[in-house]
């Protein structure tokens, strides 16, 4: 006997944080600010996407490192979309749990699931 085909729809909202431009002393406070204020209201799932970032530092890991904590304890996630140049030379030099938490959180990315037209 064949078994039945089964069919489970399962919806929650995703959020997008598009990031542009650099992300010194100042835009890293404002990206902290937003990502603060989408945890304190309940949000799981968040989507960073990356692409237009002009400038960076490993200062950025470091707060995607404590997003993603917070997220994962939560039961949510931060995935990454859209690496541009800028984000991309900024991983050379980062940490080795750094690396990590962008290739894991860009696994989506790579697979089609929001890629940026903007850096192809």
């Amino acid at each position: 006997m064949a078994q039945r085909t089964r069919i489970v729809i399962e919806t929650e909202q995703v959020h997008l944080l598009s990031v542009s431009g650099a992300l010194d002393r100042e835009g890293l406070r404002e990206l902290r600010k937003h990502l603060g204020a989408l945890y304190d209201a309940g949000v799981r799932l968040i989507m960073a996407d990356l692409c237009r970032v002009t400038s960076c530092d490993g200062r950025l890991f470091a707060v995607l490192v404590q997003s993603d904590h917070l997220l994962t304890r939560r039961g949510g996630w931060l995935r990454l979309a859209g690496l541009g140049p800028a984000v991309l030379d900024a991983l050379d030099q980062a940490t080795l749990p750094e690396v990590l938490l962008v290739y894991r959180a860009s696994d989506q990315a790579s697979r089609g699931v929001g890629e940026c037209t903007a850096c192809s």
